[in-house]
Order: C-alpha cells, then structure tokens, then sequence
C-alpha cells in the first residue's frame, strides 16, 4: 500500500538527487527550514522530529519520504507521499481513499531556483512531477486522484498547485484550516503553468 521507496535516483540528469528518508538520515535535515510562517515551521519540525514525524510515519508504514538534493548534496526540499486514513469525498465519483501528499517543502534559500532555467525546471515544479509520477505507482488508492491539503492562508502554495492543475474541495474563507485540493493523474506539468514566484513552502 505504499508507494516505491527507491533508494536514490536523478529525477533530472544534473539537477536534483532523490534520496529515500529512512530515521538514519535524520541528521541531514536538521537544518532544513522553509520560512517562518506557522505553516512553514510545521513542514520544517515533521521532517526534523524524532518522534511523530516523517521517521515514524516511514517506519510505520503509513507513506513514503523523499529528500530532493543538488549534486553537491544541498538538502533543496522534501515530499512525502500516502493514501489518506479516511475516504475523500470527490465530485464525480463519491467517497474512495485517493493518494495524498501528507508534507511537501522546499528551503528557503531554493526556493524560485534555479535561476535563470524554465518553469518547468525550477525545484519546486521537479518535485512535484516526481510526486505525480510515484502517485501512479501507488498500490491501493482507489481513483487517479491526487490529493493534498494546504493551510488557507498560504496563498503562495494554493496559487503553485492551482498552475499545476489542483482544485480546492473546501471554500478557502477560514471556515477550516486546511484546503483541500485535487488533481486528476496522469497530470503533467506545462511551463507555461508554473510561474517563478509561486513554489511552495
């Protein structure tokens, strides 16, 4: 049921390294921050905690964690990936568990990098094709549903996963914390979708 736990893999030849999160690589992401925003400071203490967080949640089996590096093995973000505990409830097709991205983060100083290179290869956008492509290897989820869920009031994140073709379940006015949000796989991300100052935290 969860998805593939490669060992470490290019996901785009010179760009980022993809390395399978396990409790003994801990000690690189103890300086990983993403901003300072109480959503930011969230992403950043799960992939660092060593109790209940992104260790447990491997070990006990309930998603997958990657760390995303440059080839000089700078820590650019993380992303993890699941199924949801509980069925969503998704226009069109009823209640099914779909897969989720439970954290996703980039730090901050890669944030909008690299310079200077297309859209479509900038950190934030390489992450998520990543993600898109493990989602259709995930065993066990019941639709080609995608899914997240990103605190209302991080406009940047919901306006990156908007240009990458996710839509808000939940109305965004504080009525929950958290939005919802979906996209249908196979999704691919087009340059012209993705813009500079959007990645998330």
């Amino acid at each position: 049921m969860r998805p593939r736990q490669s060992a470490l893999t290019d996901i785009s030849p010179g760009n980022l390294r993809k390395l399978a999160f396990t409790r003994e690589l801990l000690s690189l992401a103890q300086a990983f921050e993403c901003g300072e925003e109480e959503w930011e400071t969230e992403v950043a203490d799960w992939i660092k905690a060593p109790q209940e967080g992104a260790a447990d949640a491997v070990e006990e089996n309930d998603c997958a964690v990657w760390l995303y590096r440059t080839p000089d093995r700078e820590l650019v973000g993380y992303a993890s990936l699941g199924l949801s505990h509980n069925p969503w409830n998704i226009p069109g097709y009823g209640r099914a568990r779909i897969a989720i991205i439970p954290f996703l983060g980039v730090s901050t100083q890669f944030q909008g990098q690299p310079k200077g290179v297309d859209r479509l290869d900038r950190f934030a956008a390489q992450i998520m094709r990543d993600l898109i492509a493990e989602a259709l290897h995930l065993d066990g989820r019941g639709l080609p549903i995608l899914g997240l869920m990103v605190d209302y009031r991080n406009e940047k994140a919901i306006n990156f996963y908007e240009r990458l073709g996710f839509v808000a379940l939940d109305a965004r006015d504080g009525s929950r914390r958290y939005v919802r949000m979906i996209v249908r796989l196979p999704a691919t991300i087009e340059p012209e979708q993705a813009e500079s100052s959007s990645d998330p935290r």
